[in-house]
């Protein structure tokens, strides 16, 4: 006599199994979360580079103007693609400290959207200080931009300032630089 064997084709699944996917996808949520609350930049964070002493009186000043983009459009203006945005503040000289007075961002209307600076900050020779946009935040739009008043003794260099835009859709990614420039 033969047995006949039949293939259970929709097999239960483990406990074991649901088990593990279930702690997968905790882990991932709350590492996304994690992500997101890390790439938020705060103005106080800047307060760690305020400066106790006054000005030195022989410091020439300027400003300059850095624009970012918060979002793009990518389909004939009716969809926005959200960008995490990284403003770099760079002190190009060996030797000299730079001083801020001022970093404000201005969202696409001009509205401002935030001001770094309470006290004046200072940048060593050749330190940078970056500020991180989210991408969750989408701040300042399509048109935000930065302008800094910054303070530096005449024979330094002016310090550079750029953004990096970066963005991830499944498996493309988009990324792009602006740089900063002196205003009159």
């Amino acid at each position: 006599m033969s047995k006949v064997y039949t293939m259970n084709t929709h097999p239960k699944p483990s406990i074991k199994l649901i088990f593990l996917v279930l702690i997968a996808f905790i882990f991932t949520a709350c590492s996304d979360k994690k992500i997101e609350q890390a790439a938020m930049s705060d103005p106080a964070e800047l307060k760690q580079f305020e400066t106790k002493n006054p000005l030195p009186d022989s410091l020439t000043s300027g400003s300059s103007y850095l624009s970012v983009y918060s979002q793009i459009y990518i389909i004939e203006n009716k969809r926005k693609q959200d960008l995490a945005v990284t403003v770099s503040l760079r002190n190009l000289s060996r030797k000299d400290s730079i001083y801020f007075t001022a970093i404000e961002h201005f969202d696409t209307s001009g509205k401002l959207v935030a001001s770094y600076v309470q006290k004046p900050i200072v940048l060593q020779p050749l330190q940078t200080v970056e500020i991180v946009l989210s991408q969750y935040e989408s701040v300042g739009e399509t048109g935000g931009n930065f302008i800094f008043d910054w303070h530096k003794p005449a024979v330094a260099p002016n310090p550079l300032f750029e953004a990096v835009m970066i963005s991830t859709m499944g498996q493309q990614g988009l990324s792009f630089v602006t740089t900063g420039t002196t205003l009159k």
